[in-house]
């Protein structure tokens, strides 16, 4: 008969690379950036099997692959895949929570040493396509964002090095993650929402006015809002690049307040100050200094509460930290 075994188990976090200019040495691989670094994971065992592919492109296959497929496969001939699970391995790249992923999905996760789970980019990019590809799902809005979570992850990762555009798709990324997981932020997405909704991105604009990409200014924009064909409504948008002031507005959409409209945006640029800024409910500011003017209310979020909002997943992904494996500054201002 087995006795009881009381001995605990000491997690230990594998060690990630911790500057780019030093990998590209360890590595012997001077086009290594920092992108292709964190879809890795950062993890050294990763890297180097991405390099020896690189290097003989032609022969074989370094990578590993086929078990994550074959742990994917699983996932959905056992009836894994529910729109709750999605939603729930959505959560974990915040939360880090160990119970919110299959457990056949562990092996292709980091392990930190507080228990929690982080992602890999490069498995998990794979994990959400098949997903979204194959899993029966009733949830048609969930689907379609989770596509835009896929492809932002894929325009974050091969983006040209310190561009800025790059920032705007991750901090987007961050957004479409929380609002489909239901994982906001009191400081940086403080939306609080209890019953169900439905998602939109870059829709519900009048087609007889102006293209989303040619307004250039928040009056126009606000007047081009048109109420959604669902309620309770979240509907996200992300302006041109030439939009003065803000490079994300989010509009929650309630039939049950007449006119009501909260609105969140992400400003990473000094552009010229604007009275309409009394149409939202809040004002944040995430990169960048604030634009000056009396009545400017920017909720300027701390360097902690910055790295808070980006969730454990996303903790080598903020600003500060990515300036740090960069060895100067990781994006255009």
């Amino acid at each position: 008969m087995a006795g009881r075994c009381d001995r605990s188990v000491i997690t230990r976090e594998i060690p990630l690379i911790r500057n780019i200019v030093d990998a590209r040495k360890i590595f012997k691989w001077p086009k290594l950036n920092l992108r292709e670094a964190l879809s890795y994971g950062l993890l050294p065992s990763l890297i180097y099997m991405a390099r020896l592919q690189e290097l003989k492109k032609a022969h074989n296959q370094y990578l590993p692959f086929e078990n994550r497929d074959r742990a994917i496969d699983e996932c959905l001939k056992d009836g894994l895949v529910t729109d709750g699970s999605v939603r729930r391995l959505l959560a974990n790249f915040v939360t880090g929570y160990i119970g919110g992923v299959m457990e056949t999905l562990h092996p292709f996760m980091n392990t930190a040493e507080n228990g929690k789970l982080r992602w890999i980019p490069y498995h998990m990019m794979e994990v959400l396509r098949k997903f979204a590809l194959t899993a029966p799902s009733s949830d048609k809005n969930l689907r379609e964002a989770m596509t835009k979570i896929i492809n932002l992850i894929h325009e974050f990762f091969t983006a040209k090095e310190s561009a800025g555009k790059a920032w705007e798709n991750l901090f987007l990324l961050l957004v479409m993650i929380r609002v489909v997981s239901r994982e906001f932020d009191k400081v940086i997405l403080p939306l609080d929402l209890c019953a169900d909704y439905s998602i939109s991105f870059n829709e519900f604009i009048r087609s007889d006015k102006k293209p989303l990409e040619t307004i250039d200014n928040v009056d126009e924009f606000v007047g081009c809002f048109t109420e959604p064909d669902r309620y309770l409504h979240v509907a996200i948008y992300q302006p041109n690049a030439s939009f003065p002031l803000f490079d994300l507005i989010i509009a929650v959409h309630d039939k049950n307040v007449q006119g009501q409209l909260k609105d969140r945006k992400e400003i990473p640029k000094q552009k010229r100050t604007s009275r309409v800024m009394t149409k939202f409910d809040a004002c944040v500011l995430v990169r960048g200094p604030p634009p000056q003017g009396k009545k400017m209310r920017w909720i300027v979020p701390s360097t902690s509460q910055i790295a808070n909002f980006f969730g454990e997943s996303g903790k080598h992904w903020t600003p500060e930290e990515l300036n740090k494996l960069m060895g100067g500054q990781a994006f255009e201002e």
